[in-house]
């Protein structure tokens, strides 16, 4: 049975027989949030047949389900309905609420309302209901922030985050820990990417080297042949192991 992230990615590979590299590439990063391409008819049904009478001069019901209306379903770094459907659907609950089941005036009703709270918390908060989802959801590492697209545990896309909230925005804190797309020809044509960087020491020009290209759903070649590798080293490292005869312990050779 697939979740959400799988039925995403079943569906763009059904929608195409002859997947090429750089389309792959774009499966991997993909954003669309498969669950509100489900709520979201349920929130304009509301807003239509109960919108008037719920909207008054103090709220911003009218104009959060404009942007609603718009929006696209991904949840890219300048996506600016993403934070808008994510609180609504958060505060609403909707994760435990079938979409297919039967709604009554009082269900919908209450969607819209949870939908008006959510757009005054983030004006509260942020001084918009609109504010792009990397202003919220981001990437730190090495000191320094990267606004990053992609959905979360409750809201999941192909291209995945978990987070915890750190002063009212979301930083990541896990999710797609390493990405990679190779053709496999005979000579291998490969693409990789992963959050943080290549060292660990945070002294290495690799310790975040890596980081901006990730927050930027960009990938970096995968190199395979000793021609490619040879025209990006900046090291050597020998090692030399001493020889060891067929039956001999490695712990007698020292």
């Amino acid at each position: 049975r697939f979740g959400d992230r799988g039925k995403r990615l079943s569906e763009l590979l059904k929608a195409d027989d002859s997947v090429t590299f750089e389309e792959l590439f774009s499966f991997a990063t993909d954003t669309l949030v498969w669950r509100a391409r489900l709520w979201m008819p349920h929130i304009l049904d509301a807003y239509e047949r109960f919108g008037e009478e719920l909207t008054s001069s103090a709220s911003s019901l009218e104009a959060a389900v404009n942007l609603l209306k718009k929006w696209d379903f991904r949840c890219e770094a300048d996506s600016n309905a993403m934070a808008l459907f994510q609180l609504s659907y958060l505060r609403a609950r909707l994760d435990r609420e079938n979409p297919d089941r039967e709604f009554k005036e009082d269900d919908l009703k209450k969607l819209l309302k949870f939908v008006d709270e959510a757009a005054a918390e983030l004006k509260e908060n942020f001084g918009r209901m609109d504010i792009p989802w990397g202003k919220i959801h981001y990437l730190k590492h090495g000191g320094l922030e990267y606004p990053i697209g992609g959905g979360s545990s409750s809201l999941p896309t192909p291209r995945a985050c978990f987070t915890r909230v750190v002063d009212g925005r979301l930083r990541v804190v896990g999710g797609s820990s390493y990405h990679m797309v190779v053709e496999m020809s005979s000579n291998p044509k490969a693409l990789s990417c992963f959050p943080l960087g290549a060292s660990e020491n945070p002294n290495s020009p690799h310790y975040n080297d890596i980081s901006e290209i990730y927050a930027k759903k960009e990938y970096k070649p995968v190199w395979f042949t000793w021609e490619e590798l040879s025209q990006h080293t900046e090291s050597d490292v020998t090692l030399d192991a001493p020889a060891i005869r067929p039956g001999q312990n490695l712990q007698d050779s020292r």
